[in-house]
């Protein structure tokens, strides 16, 4: 279940796209987010208070100083997402990028279809110039080949309470 809110402006400032995933259908929004992805400081401080406590909070450290007063509240983990953007493509493209580079290490983190997302990147970028492909699976190869000390061992799937159950109406 997806659900995205974009900003009434054309370009530039805040949106939010919230993924829900689980071993079997996902029927609601649910209440609290498990992890919560910032680029910048406004996102943090905007939804941070959205994640349950114990959540992850998976930060751009280029760019965002988390809240002391949080940090043992929730499981920080920051990535310098940006330059290592960057480094991915060779030194070009600034912010370009690094919402692909985050989709990589999101795939890692929840063991996504690589192949797929592979597809998707491809669909996604291939009606222009093939140096576009190339760098955002460039960042997204990267982003999923970032090793993030104790990640996968911090946020691992188990099986809900109501497993098997039907959900009635």
């Amino acid at each position: 279940m997806t659900f995205m809110t974009i900003p009434s402006t054309i370009s530039g400032g805040p949106s939010i796209f919230q993924v829900r995933i689980g071993s079997g259908e996902v029927l609601s929004a649910g209440d609290e987010a498990d992890v919560l992805l910032c680029f910048y400081d406004h996102s943090y401080d905007n939804h941070i208070s959205s994640l349950k406590r114990g959540g992850i909070v998976l930060y751009d450290s280029d760019h965002v100083k988390p809240n002391e007063e949080l940090l043992g509240a929730y499981h920080h983990v920051g990535v310098p997402i940006s330059s290592l953007t960057v480094e991915a493509i060779g030194g070009t493209g600034r912010d370009k990028g690094k919402n692909i580079y985050a989709l990589g290490l999101i795939a890692r983190m929840f063991n996504l279809n690589v192949p797929k997302l592979t597809r998707l990147i491809e669909e996604r970028f291939g009606g222009k110039d093939a140096s576009v492909v190339q760098n955002a699976l460039a960042c997204f190869n990267a982003g999923y080949g970032h090793q993030v000390q104790g990640l996968l061992e911090t946020f691992q799937f188990h099986p809900g309470e109501n497993a098997g159950h039907s959900q009635s109406s």
